[in-house]
């Protein structure tokens, strides 16, 4: 009789054992997908960590404490704080995504380019029907900063043969680093003569540096402008600043709205990413004139290791940032300010008062027999050319 009732005693013992593994095996599955969903959703790595190992294990306890309705309503009380937190987090997160400007041009296009593809149907291409254009045969292989894909990308759109197939000039920059691709790639394989035309918005001489070692000329054919701007939240009441300004905000001698006549608030001065056209451009305005530390935050990789990296823009009403007019051409929530008096404009750009400006160069080899490259430059100079580097975003050349 009392080996019975041990029996009985020790069944329940075994369930629960049976039970908590169970439950373990089920919060181990469940916490990891957890984990990958709120990783996708890039939101704090400590919520993350917390959804993996605490909460899918706080409910094991239920198996064996005798006052299980008790304790489950201990339970809700910090299921609800993770809960409230992590809404709270994700909302931020959609907010801040809402609000960022890519001020680097490079990210945007590496993630777009195949919406850039030449004789697609569905590609976001500048289309010019029937151009005065049409090339047969020795079609000149085209490259350029990736910022310039959409534009480059309907040159050939608009001219080649359609059942061309396409080479692999056209697109074999987006491998490369950024740093790596704008320093040295593109100008070491036109100058090797991989390329015949290299399509970039920086100071072409720079180039000259990549050409002397293979013993090549490079030519510059200015095809069109771009312009830096800098822009703040639309609510923010300051519309002018004058060029010593910025140097000032940027230099960080000018912390407070208030000292430029706008509000209190201390002013949050966004930066590009080190080696994008931005940051070339912003340098050049500086003038010599040293650049604060930009604004960093804390962000995880793939592998979990904690890196730093400049802070995208966030568009509060103490925010500036400054970006290629393109970038941020359509934004209803930004404004542009006036340096100077002088808005950033086409039409101020062209007639030269706006003059925070870089050229667009398409580079080539001086000596290179490829008529076809010279029909190609003369055809993007005239308007049908210039339609192209109108509608991508950036502003034609400037006489």
């Amino acid at each position: 009789m009392d080996n019975k009732k041990k029996e009985k005693k020790a069944m329940p013992v075994a369930v629960k054992i049976v039970l908590t593994l169970v439950a373990l095996g089920v919060s181990l599955i469940g916490g990891i997908l957890l984990f990958i969903l709120l990783l996708n959703e890039d939101l704090n790595i400590v919520i993350l960590w917390i959804s993996l190992l605490v909460l899918p294990t706080l409910l094991i306890p239920l198996i064996w404490v005798k006052k299980k309705k008790k304790f489950f309503m201990i339970w809700l009380v910090p299921a609800l704080i993770y809960l409230i937190v992590v809404g709270g987090d994700f909302l931020l997160l959609k907010h801040d995504e809402a609000i960022k400007v890519n001020t680097s041009e490079y990210r945007h296009y590496y993630e777009n380019s195949p919406d850039y593809y030449p004789f697609e149907e569905d590609s976001d291409l500048v289309r010019v029907e029937n151009a005065k254009l049409q090339l047969t045969d020795n079609l000149p292989k085209i490259d350029g900063a990736t910022a310039l894909l959409k534009t480059y990308s309907s040159f050939v759109d608009a001219v080649y043969p359609k059942d061309v197939e396409l080479f692999e000039g056209l697109y074999n920059n987006t491998s490369q680093s950024v740093d790596e691709y704008l320093s040295e790639w593109g100008y070491k394989h036109l100058a090797q003569k991989d390329t015949d035309i290299f399509f970039d918005m920086y100071p072409g001489k720079e180039g000259d540096t990549y050409a002397e070692p293979y013993g090549v000329e490079f030519e510059y054919t200015n095809i069109g402008t771009e312009a830096l701007v800098f822009f703040v939240h639309k609510d923010n009441p300051i519309d002018d600043l004058t060029s010593e300004q910025i140097k000032g905000i940027y230099s960080g001698e000018i912390t407070e709205w208030e000292e430029l006549g706008g509000d209190g608030k201390k002013i949050k001065a966004y930066q590009s990413d080190v080696g994008s056209c931005s940051q070339v451009m912003m340098n050049k305005f500086m003038a010599g004139t040293p650049l604060m530390d930009a604004p960093t935050e804390k962000v995880y990789d793939e592998l979990f290791a904690q890196v730093e990296e400049i802070s995208p823009y966030r568009n509060r009403q103490n925010s500036i940032g400054y970006a290629p007019r393109h970038l941020v051409l359509e934004n209803p929530d930004l404004k542009f300010i006036a340096i100077d008096g002088v808005e950033p404009t086409i039409e101020n750009v062209k007639n030269g008062s706006y003059n925070l400006v870089t050229p667009i160069y398409a580079t080539t080899c001086k000596g290179n027999t490829n008529k076809n490259i010279d029909k190609l430059l003369k055809w993007i100079l005239t308007d049908e050319g210039q339609y192209i580097i109108e509608e991508s975003g950036y502003i034609g050349v400037v006489k």
